[in-house]
Order: C-alpha cells, then structure tokens, then sequence
C-alpha cells in the first residue's frame, strides 16, 4: 500500500474531521485512483493551521496529536482543480473517500512524495482495517 505524510493537524481532520480532500500542487497518479492510500501523521505541527481550522470551523483541537505513524486509511477517487469547499487551496484537491481512522496509530517512519509502507507497516495496519468500517462523515 502507497502512503503520503501530511502533516499535523491536517492528518487529523482527515482521519476524524471529515476533511474531504487533501491539498497538493501536483496530481494523483492515474495508478493511484481507486486505490487505497494510508495516511501517515508526519514530525511536523503546522500551528497557524491548528488555528485557522478552530476558528474557520468553530471548534477546538486537541490539544496532541499522533506523529511519526499511520493514522487512517482512504481511497483516492481522483482530484479537482476548483472547489467550494473550506478545506481546498492548492492547485490540486485530491478526494478522500471511504476515510477509516485507525484505532491505534501504527508508528512508522514517513517520507516526501508518495511512498510504500514497510510490510510489516502494512500487516498492522490492514489488520485493524478488518475491526472498522468506513466513515461516512458530513464534508463541510
């Protein structure tokens, strides 16, 4: 399974804030469509954007995250270039469907650009992924 490191908090409104898209400046790959994509909660706190989201969205975060490990699971559809959704702005949307958080977050190292999880990485996650079902969280 392919992985991509986003960073936090962006990792965490994937995984349980129904954040819809992922924003990127380049494309998904064809190959990756339809495929699933593991999440991966990167070292790095981005903290102007712990606050923009709490006060875009009117709400509170947490007040720690998981870094440095697998934190949901989502099937990438394809990606769009214009949207009206809060969450968009990048040149490249990419959609996040059928989102699965993981119970617990598998610790992994991560890496830039889209990259494949250890086996091992990917044994434990796939194993909480049969304890789980999709999320269907409202997209704001």
């Amino acid at each position: 399974m392919r992985a991509l490191t986003v960073w936090q908090p962006w990792a965490h409104c994937i995984a349980h804030l129904g954040k819809p898209l992922e924003n990127r400046d380049w494309p998904p790959p064809v190959w990756l469509l339809g495929k699933r994509l593991a999440i991966h909660a990167g070292k790095t706190l981005d903290r102007e954007a712990c606050e923009l989201i709490e006060e875009l969205f009117d709400l509170r975060l947490p007040a720690t995250y998981p870094h440095g490990a697998i934190v949901a699971v989502v099937t990438v559809p394809g990606a769009v270039t214009e949207s009206e959704s809060e969450w968009f702005s990048g040149k490249y949307g990419w959609l996040l469907k059928d989102k699965v958080a993981l119970p617990t977050p598998v610790p992994c190292r991560g890496a830039q650009g889209l990259w494949n999880l250890p086996a091992d990485v990917e044994d434990l996650v796939m194993g909480q992924l049969d304890l789980v079902t999709p999320t269907a969280a409202a997209s704001r």
